[in-house]
Order: C-alpha cells, then structure tokens, then sequence
C-alpha cells in the first residue's frame, strides 16, 4: 500500500515500451518529457543492486536505523516536557520545577548530538549507496565496452551513459537517503503514535488522521509519474550539455585552428544546447510547483487537525472530571502526540516530491543497469583454433552496427609467418575487417578464425591514455604484469620520445590533457607502440642502423595496426618496423595510402589491397 503510494505504476498504453525517448537537444528543442520506466519495478532494481546483504550501504542503513531510533526516543521525551511543566507550573512545585529544568537541559543537548549524528549517517548512506552504485555500474560499464560498440549509434538509451553514472548516482543518492531516513521508522512511529492518540482520545481522532492522509497520499501520488518524466528529461540535457563541453574541451586545439567564424558558430551551438537545458529546467519547476502546491497545502492543513480531534475529545465530555492542571497537561499531551502523528503521515505525502525527483534518477541509472541487456557483437562465428597461429576471414559476411553490409563473401587469411599490409582508399571498410578480428563487430555469415596461442595487440589510430604517470600508460592492458623500468626507458629512447623521461618521471601523476593534448599526435602513437613493445617477450632492440631479419618461424605475437604509424614521419616509421621486426611479431597493418613507405621498403611480405 505504502509502495503504491510513494512508487505508482505509470500508466501504459498498449503498445508502450519502457524505453527512454531519443536524445534532447540536438538541435536545441526541447521535447515533451517521455514516460519513464514502470517507477516501483525501475527502483526495486536498483535497490536490489545497493542493499545486498554484504554492501557498505546495507551497514550504512543498519547505523542510520539505531540513530534514527535513538533520535525518536529522545524526540519523544522531549514532546513530553511541555505537558510536565504545565502540569507543575499550574501545580506551582517550585521543587519539581527545577528538577525538570535540569531533566529539560539534559534532553536538549542528547537531542541537539542525536540530531546531527543522524544527519551525519544520513549522509554516510548516501555516500555508501553511491559508492555501491558506481563500483556495480562501473563493472556493468566497461565489461560491456564491446557491446557498445556493436550497438548501433542510434541507440535510444546510450546518451551520455558516462555522466549517468558520474551525476545521476550522485542525484539518486541524495533523494535515496532523504527517503529512506524519513521512512525507516514510520511504520513503527505511526503505529506507536496511533495508540497514544486513542488512549488520550478514543479511536475517532486517529480515524480522522487517517482519512485526511488517505485522501492526501491519493492526489500527490498521481503527480509523481507527472514530474519524474521531467526530472528524466531534464537529466538528460543536463547530460549532454556537460557533454558537449567536455568535447569542446578535448578538442580545443583543434577548434581553434578552424578560426573566428567557427568559434562562433561553436558559440551559437553551445547556447542553443543551454537555452534547451534552461526550459527543461523551468519545465521541471513548473511542475515542481504544482506538486509543492499542492503537497504544502495538505502539510498546513495537517497543523490544524490536532485541534480538530483535542475538540471532539473534550466536547464529548471525555475529559469531564479532571482538574485543571490535569486537563491543562492532558490537553499538552494529546496535542503534541496528534501534531506528531499527523507530522508522520504529512511527511510521507511531503516525500513525494523527493520521490518523484528520485524515479527520474533512477531511469536513467537503470538504463546503465541495461547494458546487461545489450546484444553483444555474435561471436559463433569466431574460431580459436590452438593448433593454427594465423589469423583468417572465411567466407565471411561482413556488417556495421546498424546493418550495413560491408562485404559479402569475404576470405582474408593473415599467415603468421608473413607481414600483412591491407591497403586501400579510406571508406572501405579496412577497419571493419579489424573489428571484426577483435570480436566488436559480428558476422553475418562466414567465420573468424584467431590463433589460440598467440597474444593479440591491436592499435587504433587514435592510441587510449589514462591519467597517471609514463609507466602507466605503458601498463595499460598488461594487468598485473610488471613493466622493465630500464627496457623501457631504452624502447622509450628508441622511438625518439627519450625527452618524456625525467627525473621521478615513474612517480610524476600527469593529467589525462597532457597525453592527449599536449602531446603531438605522433609522439602519441609512437607511445602506444613503446606500449606494446614493453609488454612483450624479451627481446634486444636492435642497434642504429641495424635491420633485423625477417620473422622466421613461430611469432611470439600478433600485432594489429589500423593507420596506427600515419602521423609518425618516415625515419620514425623506419624505427617502429626495426623494432617490431626485432620482437619478432606477425603483423597486419591498415593503410589507406597508395603505396605506403613501408610496403616499398619492402618490410612487408604480402598486401591484400580492399575496395
């Protein structure tokens, strides 16, 4: 009944799904606010992933339970102070005055510490309920990186799924907590107060209470479904307006090159995206405001029902007899007890606000729970063969993400003990034979056959980076393998990028911007090969001038390179083969130039030439 209440099902029509609407704001419009997902079913997932019974948030919820349970039993002693003193005062026991005052004290200063170490726990559950999440979604995130991949861009639900966990976790926390500590003891307290009430009053008063919360819970409840769909909606172009920021910051350099007329029409696109996130935001308020409304006027009205039901006791002669002293503090009691009741009750229908704000987080969170949900690029096709080192494409049918045929009968095979270089005009789908190799594209037909001894390292045009120092970046991929300091500083020196070493240079935390910004394009790629290097087997480098021999005989790996050397110039192209030929790897490398220094270098023994 409560669920209901604070989680109505929304409403569906024959034919919804449970689907986010398509991104906001790529052209600055704003767009009505979609239905979010079924609310309880939506929260009831994510509560499953945070109160496990092993969480931190679980322990987190315990503490706040005994603290919330000690604030109420102090809170109660305290409501009771004001009928005590009545009744001494009318009494005038000067004696009993001053032994409440000091009893008064005491109690002031345990609730003022109860309170605020309630509120500290209210904020360690909603620390804990975000570390839980994001730990969980982070693990959900990047284990499915290849399915994202495979996904079609025009996804509806993977619009900024990095700032759903970055921002909305946060959000849901918050709203999370705020509930959770306003209804972790009402049932309790609402039944406790219940009693008290129809002892002090007969069962009419709470009968009272009760209807007026009945009818309050039943209109706010229907206006909750109302703001999540905004409060989704306007998470989303908050998204992607910290989205587009983000890409202008990463790309800064290149923006600036392009010059004024662009840095204007940048301008003019980046306050289209603000001025759509402001009316999604002033939508939320409107409707914020309709359900406060509404919410406060049931609250105010709550404050004047206690008089309502002292009335009906006193008019009915329920209190006929007693003095005034004693009817003085029966009164002061009866007061207190109803106002705390009705304050339960009304805080429920309050919460409900917080609640709707709450659903629209948790759309969108969920939608990263999803992911778990995504088809995955169709593996079935892939064959990893321990008894064959080469890689093949056989007969294969090859598609993009969103079903593009590329190829149609496609057979490539990659001979381990040859050098490979694939080459034709960019668009041809060179790289999707690569993704295909690395499992993120699937094929339609046909199979992919991949050495089941043999490590595969595949290098993107565009190398990864994470903050942190030079050894780092290094590491990447390798686990826990450890990295040579000093074959590293030499394979570092070979590729011409000796000047990135300085003293302490294995402890110097860089930020992200310096590898993708301050560094040259080329001088990225060359370390992302040094990467590599360093992860293989040991080898010797060989000495300047030196050309090692060709690969005789088993490779100790595969190295996969998609226009992964096309911003190194020719003497440090020269450099990267010498090495690579020296660690004695097969290689496949992807080219879209006509004829490539390293095939008329003759480092390469084969060339399959595509589109």
């Amino acid at each position: 009944m409560l669920t209901d209440c604070l989680f109505p099902r929304s409403p569906r029509a024959p034919g919804d799904s449970d689907t986010e609407a398509q991104p906001l704001l790529r052209s600055g419009q704003v767009d009505t606010p979609a239905p979010v997902p079924a609310t309880w079913p939506t929260m009831k997932r994510v509560l499953r992933v945070v109160f496990t019974r092993q969480s931190t948030a679980t322990r987190a919820l315990a503490w706040l339970f005994c603290g919330s349970l000690v604030r109420e039993l102090i809170v109660y002693q305290s409501g009771s102070l004001s009928s005590q003193f009545y009744q001494i005062l009318l009494n005038k026991d000067q004696a009993g005055f001053w032994n409440l005052m000091a009893w008064a004290v005491g109690i002031t200063a345990a609730s003022a510490t109860a309170k605020t170490s309630v509120t500290w726990l209210h904020d360690l559950l909603a620390l804990q309920v975000r570390d839980t999440l994001v730990r969980h979604l982070h693990g959900v995130y990047f284990s499915h990186l290849p399915a994202l991949v495979a996904r079609p861009p025009s996804a509806a639900r993977d619009d900024n799924l990095d700032q759903r966990i970055a921002q909305d976790t946060d959000r849901l926390a918050s709203k999370l907590a705020d509930v959770v500590e306003n209804l972790l003891l009402a049932p309790f307290l609402v039944a406790s107060y219940t009693w008290s009430l129809a002892s002090l009053s007969g069962w009419t008063s709470p009968a009272i209470i009760y209807a007026y919360f009945v009818v309050g819970a039943g209109v706010s409840s229907r206006l909750v479904h109302y703001v999540a769909g905004a409060v989704a909606a306007a998470d989303r172009a908050e998204a992607e307006f910290r989205g587009y920021h983000a890409h202008v910051a990463a790309r800064r350099e290149s923006l600036a090159f392009l010059g004024p007329a662009a840095h204007r029409g940048e301008q003019r696109r980046a306050t289209a995206i603000w001025t759509a996130l402001a009316r999604q935001v002033r939508g939320v308020m409107r409707r914020h405001w309709v359900m406060s409304s509404v919410t406060e006027f049931f609250s105010y009205l709550g404050a004047i029902l206690n008089y309502l039901v002292v009335a009906i006791a006193l008019f009915s002669g329920r209190y006929d007899g007693l003095s005034q002293a004693e009817l003085g503090a029966v009164i002061s009691q009866n007061a207190f007890v109803a106002i705390y009741l009705v304050f339960k009750l009304t805080s429920v229908i309050s919460l409900l606000n917080t609640v709707s704000d709450m659903a629209g987080h948790a759309a969108r969170v969920a939608a990263v729970l999803d992911l778990g949900d995504v088809p995955v690029a169709d593996t079935r096709a892939t064959v990893v063969s321990a008894d064959s080192p080469d890689l093949a494409v056989d007969r294969a049918t090859v598609t993009t993400p969103d079903g593009t045929v590329l190829f149609s009968d496609l057979s490539l095979r990659f001979p381990a003990t040859a050098w490979t270089l694939v080459r034709g005009p960019s668009g041809t789908g060179k790289t999707g034979i690569l993704r295909c190799l690395a499992g993120l594209w699937s094929v339609a037909r046909g199979t992919v056959r991949l050495p089941g001894t043999l490590r595969v390292f595949y290098l993107p045009q565009h190398p990864y980076f994470v903050p942190g120092t030079l050894h780092d970046q290094l590491r990447v991929g390798a686990d826990t393998a450890p990295v040579d300091p000093v074959f590293a500083a030499q394979v570092l020196g070979y590729l011409g990028l000796a000047h990135l070493i300085k003293p302490g240079s294995e402890s110097d935390q860089r930020p992200l911007a310096y590898y993708t910004g301050t560094l040259s394009p080329g001088e990225q790629q060359r370390l992302a090969i040094a990467r590599v290097l360093v992860q293989l087997p040991g080898f010797a480098l060989p000495a300047p001038g030196e050309v090692p021999p060709k690969l005789v005989g088993l490779p100790t790996a595969w190295v996969v390179l998609d226009e992964a050397d096309g911003a190194i110039d020719q003497a440090g192209r020269e450099r990267v083969w010498r090495a690579l030929r020296a660690a004695r790897v097969a290689v496949v490398a992807v080219s879209h130039r006509t004829a490539s220094s390293a095939e008329e270098g003759g480092w390469f023994d084969r060339v399959e030439v595509v589109g």
